[in-house]
């Protein structure tokens, strides 16, 4: 029995995930994994690689799923725009055609995961909520440090106030 992304995922809001991929059947098969978590994930999808840009401009993205071969704007070049775009999104790569040098290029350019076609929907949730996993702790991390700093900031200026 599959287990449902709810084991995994423990965060108090809805994660938002943009799938891209040329092959409707990949999106209507994600969909359905995605159907039985929907008070956890805002799930939008399309076909189209510059729609994906236009998406990404217009909404927040906290996973970004995306196909390496498309026509137009493939995986790798969706990747550096999104990373560009919504640094602290994370990025997953999906493949029929993976190679060593694609996988390489994946993970230098940012992607949270690499994954080959087919997928099964226990190892893409399990993906999943890794990537979400790994999202929040970033981003805990970036809110800390911002503490830290404001904390710093405030005891320097009391102690140079008492000089």
């Amino acid at each position: 029995m599959e287990t449902s992304l709810s084991n995994y995922i423990h965060n108090s809001r809805p994660q938002n995930i943009l799938i891209v991929d040329d092959d409707e059947l990949v999106l209507e098969s994600f969909e359905k994994v995605f159907k039985e978590n929907s008070g956890l994930l805002n799930v939008e999808k399309t076909t189209d690689g510059n729609h994906a840009l236009k998406m990404l401009t217009d909404r927040e993205y906290d996973i970004i799923i995306t196909d390496l071969v498309m026509p137009g704007i493939d995986g790798i070049q969706l990747l550096k725009k999104a990373k560009q775009l919504q640094p602290e999104a994370e990025v997953i790569l999906i493949t029929a055609y993976s190679s060593y040098n694609s996988a390489v290029d994946a993970l230098y350019f940012g992607a949270a995961d690499y994954i080959s076609k087919p997928i099964k929907a226990g190892e893409l949730k399990a993906r999943i909520s890794r990537a979400v996993e790994k999202r929040e702790i970033i981003l805990e991390k970036r809110s800390k440090l911002l503490e830290m700093e404001r904390l710093f900031y405030t005891v320097a200026h009391d102690f140079k106030a008492n000089i």
